[in-house]
């Protein structure tokens, strides 16, 4: 995977994290409030001002009711994705 390729699959894992907190209604606040990061650091990782450390991504996906898994991927993956 090439640099450009890791920052769009990073890309790709924070738009659905921001695509599940929309689903669940969730402000910022609320995402602090349930463990996840500070609602300024959310703003920065959702509008790509920083990307986030693997321990904020984790904190982030688990206050939305979501877990980051490292799996053995057998062959070439087209696509990243959050479960």
């Amino acid at each position: 995977m090439t640099p450009r390729q890791a920052q769009q699959a990073a890309a790709a894992l924070v738009q659905q994290l921001m695509e599940e907190r929309g689903r669940r209604g969730l402000s910022r606040e609320a995402v602090m409030r349930h463990g996840g990061p500070s609602p300024k650091c959310v703003r920065n990782i959702e509008t790509g001002l920083s990307g986030p450390t693997l321990t904020t991504f984790i904190a982030y996906a688990e206050a939305l009711g979501r877990e980051v898994r490292l799996v053995k991927r057998r062959k070439a993956v087209k696509g990243w994705r959050v479960t």
